[in-house]
């Protein structure tokens, strides 16, 4: 894959720095031969699609991804002489703030020996990766990757056990933490500056929300399809004219971008999309209906349980984390399936959901804010009398008067957790003693009020879409995409997710992109006429994983998860009576309140036998 490793200050004296860096970028999956400079105290190598400068002062450049430059002079030395040119000469003018000057998707690291200084940092919506932990000797290590750091031999080595439980109840493991001890990766639109030793951290972009709470929607309808159309555009430069093929799920997201592609390339692009064999999960005719919209050459793939199994092991390897979205398998067979069509670009359509308000907790959370509304003392009248009624476990209306009052109570951030099963659930019932005894339980929701405190004023739904911004964006679905893309050899562009679209939606008002509780409201009228009315209208999906379906039948599947639970009760993590009951009982409700418990466990299992075959907790 591609991305750069390097380090600030001296290897031990037992290691000769070019060893060092030909394996860290083995942990970049980097042939050998790849350009590198080590020096005395510094170094920096680059995997494939990197491009460097090597200053003749000893200054040391790398950039990894397709940025654009705000300097015209910096964008036509891009252009003349390289990316990692242009980035030596911003940092000659500009030094640390350099990044201020650069758009779209990058990762970039400068390196002076001789100062003892380094810069790195990230793209605005985190869509390139980067992690540092500060060496013992004083110096610094950073990568692409966590598996690059490891090869260093000051690398991490200690898992993070926190890190685990924050894995089992985000499903992955938010920045700035990672799954190992002293390692940190970059947040969205962040710089790190080292100096002798020393850290320093900065977030050089945000979001530019609006204070206006009213707009008309017709100009804004028109700028919303001109500011995608030149976010397509912008997205398939430099493909050089090679094939460019889209995801396409039939939502209104990747019907939008292959409808837009369209329309830029001049001709149809292919489209390529995924079914299954659980009529639940297959939206198969939706992608249908938006190919034949828009005249794509439509290619599709039915994922079954036995490419689930053949693809886990090899998903375990890639991924330098523990990483539980299950759609990761489906996405990497729809990747592949356009590889195998000769496709050298795909376009996702990733963040039209977090920018412009599509998901089902933002219309949730606004009706449990519904209640805010009532006086107090109504509700210091009403609460006692409803939430002591016993009858509520036998009648259903008041059951569920009770549960939305109960989470109505519950402030914000913590409301959005309240059906995580890790909060449902007791943490003592559920994971060993003495994993217990080296965690702390309220870890994962500080981190929620944390990051949603990232913006610390506003409507909620800017506050949920700010959030999203980072955990479901930047820590998940990113790393989902662009990681199984990787994996399938086939580079990926995120329109959506263009600084222009991006602060465009940040100018819509709240009431606007959600209006009388209806997802995307601003959004779907905006495209009224370009997509198909079916497509508007239907219901999100994406490309869910029916894993529990596939486990009702003895199978491949079933027998992968039953070995790797038998592993992974040796562990240590989980109580091994709740995965025996699981295993005995996987479909009743009991196993269905622990929610994807089941999916994670295997994933880690298989994660810790690549990395940590003999670890227990």
């Amino acid at each position: 894959m591609s991305g750069l490793v390097g380090w600030v200050g001296p290897v031990p004296a037992d290691h000769e720095r070019g060893a060092v860096l030909d394996r860290m970028l083995g942990g970049l999956g980097a042939p050998v031969g790849t350009p590198r400079s080590a020096q005395q105290a510094g170094a920096l190598g680059l995997g494939n699609g990197c491009d460097a400068a090597f200053a003749d002062e000893g200054t040391l450049c790398a950039v990894d991804g397709d940025p654009r430059w705000a300097d015209n002079d910096l964008e036509t030395l891009a252009r003349q002489r390289g990316q990692g040119a242009a980035l030596a000469e911003a940092y000659r003018r500009h030094g640390n703030d350099l990044v201020e000057r650069l758009h779209g998707a990058f990762a970039l690291a400068v390196v002076d020996p001789r100062a003892n200084t380094a810069l790195l940092a990230i793209d605005r919506m985190g869509i390139k990766t980067l992690c540092y932990a500060p060496a013992p000797g004083g110096g610094l290590v950073f990568g692409s990757t966590i598996d690059a750091l490891r090869a260093h031999p000051e690398g991490p080595a200690a898992l993070s056990v926190q890190a685990l439980l924050d894995y089992f109840f985000f499903s992955v493991i938010p920045a700035p933490n990672s799954v190992y001890e002293g390692v940190h990766k970059l947040l969205p639109a962040q710089s790190v500056a080292f100096r002798d030793g020393r850290l320093t951290a900065q977030t050089y972009w945000s979001v530019p929300y609006s204070e206006t709470t009213e707009a008309d929607f017709e100009p804004l309808a028109q700028e919303l399809r001109q500011v995608l159309a030149a976010s397509v555009r912008t997205a398939m430069d430099g493909n050089d004219g090679g094939p460019t093929g889209a995801f396409l799920s039939g939502g209104l997201d990747s019907s939008t971008i292959v409808g837009l592609a369209g329309e830029a390339a001049g001709d149809p692009v292919a489209s390529f999309t995924i079914t299954f064999d659980a009529q639940a999960f297959d939206e198969g005719s939706y992608a249908r209906l938006a190919a034949d919209h828009f005249g794509s050459p439509h290619h599709v793939y039915a994922v079954t349980d036995r490419d689930t199994v053949d693809l886990l092991p090899r998903l375990a390897q890639a991924y330098d984390e523990p990483f539980g979205n299950a759609s990761a398998v489906a996405c990497y067979y729809c990747a592949k399936l356009a590889r195998d069509h000769g496709i050298e670009l795909l376009l996702a359509g990733d963040g039209g959901d977090e920018i412009f308000g599509g998901n089902a907790r933002y219309v949730m959370q606004q009706v449990f804010g519904l209640y805010e509304r009532v006086p107090q003392p109504v509700r210091r009248w009403l609460e006692p009398p409803l939430l002591g009624m016993s009858a509520g476990r036998r009648i259903a209306p008041l059951r569920r008067a009770q549960g939305y009052v109960r989470r109505a109570r519950i402030p914000m951030p913590d409301r959005m957790e309240t059906y995580n099963y890790l909060v449902q659930n007791s943490l003592s019932d559920v994971l060993t003693p003495a994993f217990l005894e080296r965690i702390d339980p309220e870890g994962p929701l500080r981190t929620v009020r944390e990051v949603y405190g990232r913006l610390d004023d506003g409507p909620p739904l800017r506050r949920m879409l700010h959030y999203d911004r980072f955990v479901t964006l930047a820590d998940n679905d990113l790393r989902k995409v662009g990681r199984t893309c990787a994996l399938a050899g086939v580079p990926v562009r995120y329109p959506f997710l263009d600084e222009t679209v991006v602060s465009f939606a940040a100018r819509i008002p709240p009431d606007l992109l959600i209006r009388r509780l209806r997802l995307r409201d601003f959004y779907k009228r905006a495209m009224n006429g370009f997509l198909p009315a079916t497509i508007i209208r239907k219901q999100k999906h994406g490309f869910g994983l029916p894993f529990r379906v596939w486990m009702a039948r003895p199978g491949p599947l079933r027998n992968l998860v039953t070995e790797a639970m038998a592993a992974f009760k040796e562990r240590g993590i989980v109580q091994a009576k709740i995965i025996d009951r699981l295993l005995t009982h996987w479909d009743d409700d009991e196993a269905r309140a622990y929610g994807e418990l089941f999916w994670y466990m295997t994933v880690l299992e298989l994660w810790l036998q690549c990395r940590h075959p003999g670890v227990r907790m």
